[in-house]
């Protein structure tokens, strides 16, 4: 009697294993990390439920602003052609449909940050001073176009409009 009930919680335990895994796996329960090529960049980021989790999208360049900034213009860009390429095939595994789906998910949600750095160009310090509302206000509009592309909120876009439309206002008077 003793071998049989341990024959069957052995049989029980191994089934429920694999179902369990199973699960875990069609669910996409756990975060998984991917790297996809496109456009020369190494696009990193992590999905879990089916979504593809956009903090994630690049983070490992979010130290170099430019090299990040291009990776998630890839990333975006990858992610359209990933849904367009494959949103009209008609896949019977569960697992092809959730990619399909979280890639075109992606495709629509995820918003690149869009940064480009110029280098100054030497001037002489009369004209340094005279540029210096100029330069702080181009900054500002700079700054506040990457924060309200990551903040999604009304207040910072507006200030964002308000900050540039000063900074075009100042370099058309200094032409």
């Amino acid at each position: 009697m003793d071998i049989i009930t341990t024959s069957l919680a052995t049989i029980i335990t191994a089934m429920s294993g694999s179902i369990t895994d199973s699960y875990i796996e069609n669910a996409n329960a756990e975060i998984t990390s991917r790297v996809i090529q496109h456009q020369g960049q190494d696009i990193y980021f992590e999905h879990q439920v089916w979504r593809i989790r956009n903090s994630s999208v690049c983070q490992n360049k979010h130290q170099k602003i430019t090299e990040f900034s291009r990776c998630t213009l890839a990333a975006k860009a990858a992610f359209i052609e990933i849904c367009q390429a494959h949103q009209h095939k008609n896949y019977t595994a569960h697992k092809a449909k959730s990619m399909v789906r979280m890639f075109c998910q992606a495709a629509s949600n995820f918003k690149p940050t869009i940064a480009m750095i110029q280098p100054s160009s030497p001037a002489s310090s009369k004209t340094k001073i005279d540029n210096t509302e100029l330069i702080e206000a181009k900054q500002n509009c700079s700054a506040l176009i990457l924060e309200s592309q990551m903040s999604n909120d009304p207040f910072m876009e507006a200030k964002r409009a308000d900050a540039c439309k000063k900074y075009k206002q100042l370099s058309t008077k200094q032409q």
